[in-house]
C-alpha cells in the first residue's frame, strides 16, 4: 500500500526595517531542510526555498528522489500537473516527424496548453508537407509533461515555479531571435500557442517588424492556423 507523504513545511522569517521588509524561508521535508534566498515577499521567499530543495534533492538526485516518487515534491505554488494519456497510438518519444529546413517557428506555452505538442505532432505526422521548421516549448519548473517530448521539441524551463517566468523567458528568447527573423529571414513566420495575454502583445510586436506572426489559444485552432495563415508555396 502506498502512503502519501505529508506536505512540505515552510518557516518564513522577516528581516530588515518595517517599512521595507525582506523575507527568507526554510523548507522542511522528509527530514531535510534548505534555506532559500532573501526575497521581497513571503511567497517569493517560500518559492525560492522550494526551488532550491527541488534542485538539490529531486532534480539533482541528491538522495531522496526514490523516497519521493509516490509522495509530494515540495512546491510553494504548485500548479496542477497533467499526466500522460495512454490512449494515444504512440508515445511522443517515438515520433518520426521531420522538421523543414525553413518555415514556421512554433512557440508553445506548456503551462496552460499542455497538449499542444501532442496536437502539433499528430498533425505533422499525418502531413509531411507541414510548414514547421522549429518548435520551442516553454514551461515553469512546476510543469510535468507526463511523457518524454519528441527530440525535435526544445524544452525551455524557467528557473521558477511561477508560470509568468516561463512567459518572460519566451519573450526574452524571441527577442534574441529577432536578427534571424528580420534580417536573415530564416523563418517564414511565428505561431505563438498560449492562453495568456502576453502572447497577444508579443504577436503585435513581431507584426510591427513585418513578421508574419499569429497567436492561437486553443488546441483545435493550431492546425487551422498552420494551414490558413502559413500557406505552403
Amino acid at each position: 500500500m502506498k502512503h502519501k507523504l505529508p506536505p512540505p513545511q515552510y518557516e518564513v522569517s522577516q528581516q530588515g526595517v518595517s517599512h521595507a521588509p525582506s523575507f527568507q524561508s526554510k523548507c522542511l521535508f522528509m527530514n531535510r531542510e534548505v534555506i532559500g534566498t532573501i526575497e521581497p515577499t513571503k511567497a517569493l521567499a517560500s518559492e525560492s526555498a522550494a526551488v532550491i530543495f527541488h534542485n538539490r534533492y529531486i532534480a539533482g538526485g541528491g538522495g531522496g528522489a526514490s523516497e519521493l516518487e509516490n509522495g509530494e515534491i515540495p512546491q510553494a505554488a504548485a500548479a496542477p500537473v497533467p499526466s500522460a494519456d495512454n490512449s494515444y497510438k504512440h508515445s511522443l518519444k517515438e515520433s518520426v516527424v521531420e522538421l523543414k529546413p525553413t518555415g514556421v517557428l512554433i512557440l508553445i506555452d506548456l503551462d496552460n496548453l499542455p497538449r499542444a505538442v501532442r496536437t502539433l505532432d499528430d498533425y505533422m505526422a499525418e502531413n509531411e508537407d507541414h510548414p514547421v521548421c522549429e518548435v520551442i516549448a516553454y514551461a515553469s519548473m512546476g510543469f510535468n509533461p507526463g511523457e518524454e517530448l519528441p527530440e525535435y521539441v526544445q524544452l525551455r524551463r524557467a528557473s521558477s515555479l511561477d508560470r509568468d517566468a516561463a512567459d518572460i523567458l519566451m519573450v526574452f528568447e524571441t527577442a534574441m531571435k529577432m536578427n534571424d527573423l528580420v534580417m536573415h529571414h530564416l523563418y517564414k513566420g511565428v505561431l505563438i500557442v498560449s492562453k495568456d495575454h502576453f502572447a497577444t502583445r508579443l504577436k503585435e510586436i513581431l507584426i510591427s517588424y513585418k513578421i508574419n506572426a499569429h497567436h492561437e489559444a486553443a488546441y483545435d485552432s493550431i492546425v487551422r492556423a498552420l494551414e490558413d495563415k502559413f500557406p505552403q508555396r
